[in-house]
């Protein structure tokens, strides 16, 4: 799931409310090889009551991906297309 705090997601009031975000995900074995990975674009003009949720409580997304038993370093990144910013996070995980 990713989770955007509100006010970190560009919305373009005077643009019909628009938002335009890029999400990725890819889990890494512990060689460092690509073991599965996620990526979905949102584009769109938002209704007012949408936007007003994404001020107040910012934006959740999910994504998924299935992975065999292992240990794994999942790296997450959102490309904020308006602003054109990029953030990133990564973690370790373990699949039972």
């Amino acid at each position: 799931m990713f989770v955007l705090a509100p006010g970190v997601a560009t919305l373009e009031e005077t643009e019909n409310n628009h938002l335009s975000l890029d999400f990725a995900a890819v889990a890494k074995d512990s060689k460092g090889l690509p073991m599965g990975a996620f990526s979905r674009a949102v584009d769109g003009h938002l209704a007012d009551p949408m936007a007003g949720d994404i001020k107040t409580k910012g934006v959740r997304f999910p994504g998924i991906i299935e992975l065999p038993s292992g240990e794994y370093t999942m790296i997450f990144a959102v490309r904020d297309n308006i602003r054109q910013l990029i953030g990133s996070v990564s973690v370790a995980i373990k699949v039972p």
